[in-house]
C-alpha cells in the first residue's frame, strides 16, 4: 500500500528522491524478496497472493497523470512474480496491481481490491477509478501515419551508456542524421590511448587474453571481470573512431550515474565544451538474471541506481538546460515482465512512469520510453543466458540493429507523441498472456489520428515493419478490381503500370509521412499477371536513401493452379519516390495545339484489352516526331471499385491514357506491333486532375524500333496547368 501514504514528493530533490525510493521501490520489493527466500527455504509451495494498489492515475501514467511513478516498480515486479511462475505446475503466486487515482476515497480503494480477488480475472494490470474499471491493452499504431514534424537539427546531446551496445548504435544515427554533438556518459573508463592491445591481430588479442587469465588465477581474481574489462575498451575505442571516421563529433566521459556530484560535474564539462543540453539519451542498465527471492542485493541496488537515479538525476540537474527532447531505453520485460529479472523488469517499467510523470512537469520537452523487443547483435538481451533462454529457447525474434534505430528516428520526426512506445512483434505477448486475444484488439479509428492516412489509401491495406523500412501490403483480386478486369493481356488480368506506380506512391507515403511529389527509375522486371481467379497478397518493400527519398520494390509469391508455392518474393517492379512535406506545383508553358484531332477508338483485336475505366483517350494527332492526345481525367473511384479509400497520390487512369497514347504511336511506326510498357525515368505530379476533366497531352518520341519506343511528355489540364511530366517512358515492343 506504499503507493497510496503520499501526495506528489519533489522527486527532482535529490533528498526526496532518495527517501521517495526508499519507501516506494526498496521497502516493498525487498520485503516481497524476503518473504519468498523465506518460502524457498521452508520448502513451502502453497498459494500466495500479492496486491499492490498503486497511484498512477487510476491508468498506469497513460494519460500522464502520474502522482507517484515508483508503482511502476511494483508493476515489474509483479509482473516478473508472474511470468516465473508460469514455469511452476502448478501455480504457487497470484498476482495484482490495481491502480487508482490519488483522491479515490479509502473505501473504494478497499473495494476494488476486494472485487479484484473475488473476481478470478487474469489481468495483472488493473484500473479502478469512480467505479469505472480498464485494463492495459497494446494497439497497432504505425509511426508511418502521424504528422511529420521537423526532424531535430544540431544541439548539444547527453547519451548515457552510449559508448556501448544498443544506445551506442543509435548515437551513431542521431549524429549522422542529424549532425548533434554528442557526449557519451559510462561507467567504464575512457579508451587508454596506448594499451597494448589496440590495433592487435585477432591472433594477437587470443594470446593477451591467455596471458590476462593466467595473471588473473596467479593472483586470485577473476579472468572474466580481468578480460572484460579489455574488451570493454576495445569496444569503447573502436565506437569513437566508428563516430570520428564518420564526422561525428562525440566525447566520452566516465561517471556513475548514480552519483549526483560526478554526474553535475560532467554535465558542467559538456556544456563548457559545446553549450547548453537540448537533449537527453538514457540508455544505461545492468542487469543479472536469477530467480526471485534468491538474487543477491547487491544486484538490486546496482540496477536500481544506473537506471533510476540516473534517470532522475539527469531531469533534476538539466533543469535550467533548454532540453528538446527526453528519450527512455526500457524493456519488453518492464512492459510483461521478464523470468529471472524481477528488479531488472522493476527499474524499467519505473523508467517508464518517470517518463510519464516527467512529461506533466515539463510540457515543453518531447518525452518518450521505449518498451524494446530485445535487439540483435548488441544489447544486453545478447549477454550471458539472456540469449539463451529467449532466442534460444523461447526462439523469440530479435530486433536488428538498423530496424531498432529507424523505429526511434521515424518516433523523434514524429514528435515523439507517445511517452510510452512499445517495439514488439507480440511473440512475448502472445507467450505469456494468452488470455489476451490481440486479434480482437480494435485498430485505431480516425479520430485517434493514426489510421486516417491509412484507411483513405486506396490500394495499401496493412503496413509492417521490414528491416530498415516498412512492408506494405495489398490484396488484389482479378474477380473484382476494375484494373484488373479491364486491363488483360491475352485473356488474364494483368497489373497496369499505373497501379504499380500507385503502389509504390502509397508506400512511399505510409514510410516518410510525406506527399510523393515524383517517381524515378522505375523498372517493370516481371508482369505481375493472374493466371486464375485467386487473390493474391502483393508487398511493397522500403527503404531510405540517403537524400530522403524512398526505394521501393513490389513483390509477390508465385502459386501454381494447385496453390503450390512455387517461388516466394517475386519482383515485379523496383522504384524510387521522391517525398516531399506538400505538393509541388508544375510549371511549363502548353504550346498551342492543333486546331483539330482524329477521334479515337478503342480495338480489342489484340493481346492487350483496355476496358472502359481505362478508355482515356478520345483523339490524337501526330507525326513520326510526336504529337498530341485528347484525354479524360477517368474517375478513380471507378477504377479502384470496391475499394473504400478514395487518396490517390498517382491520377492513375490519366496516366494510362498517355501511355496509350504513346503505344498508338509506336505501333504505327513499328510495323504494328503492339507494347507493353518497360521503364520509367521519371514522372512528376502536379495537382490532381477533376473527374472528367479535359487534358490535352504533348509528347515527344526519342527513339522507336522493332524492340522499343521510348517518349517524352506533358499531361496539362483544361486550366492550362501542368498535371503530369514524364520523361524516359519506355515501352517494350510485342507481337500479337
Amino acid at each position: 500500500m506504499s503507493g497510496r501514504d503520499e501526495a506528489r514528493p519533489a522527486l527532482l530533490d535529490r533528498a526526496a528522491w532518495l527517501a521517495r525510493r526508499s519507501r516506494g521501490v526498496n521497502v516493498p520489493f525487498q520485503t516481497a524478496h524476503h518473504w519468498f527466500r523465506l518460502r524457498v527455504k521452508a520448502k513451502d509451495k502453497r498459494p500466495v497472493t500479492i496486491v499492490a494498489a498503486t497511484n498512477m492515475g487510476g491508468e498506469f501514467g497513460v494519460a500522464g497523470n502520474v502522482p507517484l511513478p515508483d508503482g511502476g516498480a511494483l508493476c515489474g515486479m509483479l509482473k516478473s512474480i508472474y511470468i516465473e511462475d508460469t514455469r511452476l505446475t502448478p501455480s504457487q503466486a497470484r498476482v495484482k496491481a490495481i491502480d487508482l487515482p490519488a483522491d479515490e476515497p479509502p473505501v473504494a480503494v478497499v473495494d476494488a481490491i476486494f472485487r479484484e480477488l473475488a473476481a478470478g480475472d487474469p489481468n495483472i494490470e488493473v484500473g479502478w477509478s469512480r467505479g469505472k474499471r480498464c485494463v492495459l491493452r497494446s494497439t497497432v499504431v504505425p509511426v508511418e501515419s502521424l504528422p511529420r514534424n521537423s526532424a531535430p537539427k544540431g544541439g548539444n546531446w547527453v547519451i548515457s551508456g552510449g559508448a556501448r551496445g544498443i544506445t551506442a548504435a543509435v548515437a551513431f544515427d542521431l549524429g549522422t542524421r542529424y549532425g548533434m554533438k554528442l557526449h557519451l556518459v559510462g561507467r567504464s573508463p575512457a579508451p587508454i590511448q596506448n594499451a597494448p592491445w589496440r590495433n592487435c591481430t585477432d591472433e594477437q588479442l587470443n594470446q593477451l587474453k591467455a596471458e590476462i587469465v593466467r595473471r588473473a588465477i596467479a593472483v586470485s581474481r577473476s579472468p572474466e571481470k580481468e578480460w572484460e574489462r579489455v574488451k570493454i575498451d576495445i569496444e569503447i575505442h573502436d565506437t569513437l573512431k566508428r563516430f570520428a571516421a564518420a564526422g561525428v563529433h562525440a566525447v566520452y566521459h566516465q561517471c556513475d550515474l548514480g552519483d549526483w556530484g560526478q554526474l553535475e560535474n560532467v554535465l558542467a564539462e559538456i556544456r563548457l565544451q559545446d553549450g547548453p543540453i537540448t537533449g537527453i539519451v538514457h540508455g544505461a542498465g545492468w542487469a543479472n538474471s536469477g530467480r526471485f527471492g534468491m538474487r543477491h542485493p547487491d544486484y538490486f541496488e546496482r540496477t536500481m541506481t544506473g537506471k533510476l537515479d540516473g534517470a532522475v538525476g539527469l531531469m533534476s540537474l538539466t533543469q535550467q538546460d533548454p532540453v528538446q527532447h527526453f528519450i527512455g531505453f526500457g524493456s519488453i520485460g518492464g512492459r510483461y515482465g521478464a523470468n529471472g529479472l524481477s528488479d531488472y523488469a522493476a527499474a524499467n517499467d519505473m523508467l517508464a512512469k518517470l517518463c510519464d510523470w516527467y512529461r506533466a512537469q515539463r510540457p515543453e520537452t518531447a518525452v518518450c520510453c521505449f518498451h524494446w523487443q530485445s535487439w540483435d547483435e548488441v544489447g544486453m538481451a545478447m549477454l550471458g543466458d539472456s540469449s539463451v533462454g529467449t532466442k534460444g529457447i523461447l526462439k523469440m525474434v530479435f530486433i536488428p540493429p538498423r530496424e531498432g534505430v529507424e523505429h526511434l528516428c521515424r518516433e523523434l520526426e514524429a514528435g515523439l507523441p507517445k511517452t510510452e512506445v512499445l517495439i514488439t512483434d507480440r511473440f512475448f505477448e502472445k507467450t505469456f498472456y494468452p488470455f489476451v486475444n490481440s486479434d480482437d484488439i480494435p485498430a485505431p479509428t480516425a479520430a485517434d489520428g493514426a489510421s486516417a492516412a491509412l484507411s483513405q489509401l486506396p490500394l495499401v491495406e496493412t503496413v509492417s515493419p521490414y528491416q530498415a523500412g516498412i512492408e506494405a501490403h495489398i490484396l488484389f483480386d482479378p474477380k473484382l478490381d476494375p484494373f484488373l478486369i479491364d486491363h488483360q493481356f491475352r485473356g488474364r488480368g494483368l497489373l497496369p503500370a499505373v497501379i504499380g506506380l500507385e503502389s509504390v506512391a502509397e508506400a512511399a507515403r505510409l514510410a516518410s509521412g510525406k506527399r510523393v511529389v515524383a517517381i524515378r527509375d522505375l523498372e517493370l522486371i516481371e508482369g505481375l499477371l493472374f493466371h486464375t481467379d485467386q487473390k493474391l497478397e502483393a508487398r511493397i518493400r522500403t527503404s531510405a536513401e540517403s537524400n530522403g527519398a524512398i526505394a521501393c520494390e513490389l513483390v509477390s509469391d508465385f502459386y501454381n493452379r494447385s496453390h503450390k508455392l512455387i517461388k516466394k518474393d517475386r519482383v515485379h517492379l523496383r522504384a524510387v519516390a521522391e517525398v516531399a512535406q506538400a505538393a509541388c506545383a508544375l510549371s511549363a508553358p502548353m504550346p498551342e495545339p492543333p486546331a483539330s484531332m482524329h477521334a479515337f477508338q478503342f480495338q480489342h483485336n489484340g493481346p492487350l484489352y483496355h476496358g472502359p475505366t481505362l478508355h482515356g483517350v478520345k483523339a490524337t494527332t501526330f507525326d513520326e516526331n510526336g504529337g498530341w492526345g485528347q484525354l479524360c481525367a477517368l474517375s478513380l473511384r471507378n477504377l479502384g471499385g470496391p475499394r473504400p479509400g478514395q487518396d490517390w497520390t498517382v491520377p492513375a487512369a490519366l496516366l494510362d491514357a498517355g501511355f496509350y497514347v504513346c503505344g498508338i504511336h509506336a505501333w504505327f511506326l513499328a510495323n504494328q506491333s503492339f507494347s507493353l510498357p518497360a521503364s520509367l525515368e521519371r514522372v512528376q505530379f502536379g495537382r490532381m486532375a477533376r473527374e472528367n476533366e479535359s487534358c490535352l497531352m504533348k509528347f515527344e518520341c526519342r527513339e522507336v524500333n522493332e524492340k522499343q519506343a521510348i517518349y517524352d511528355f506533358t499531361v496539362f489540364g483544361d486550366d492550362r496547368s501542368v498535371i503530369l511530366q514524364v520523361t524516359g517512358h519506355r515501352l517494350a515492343m510485342i507481337r500479337s
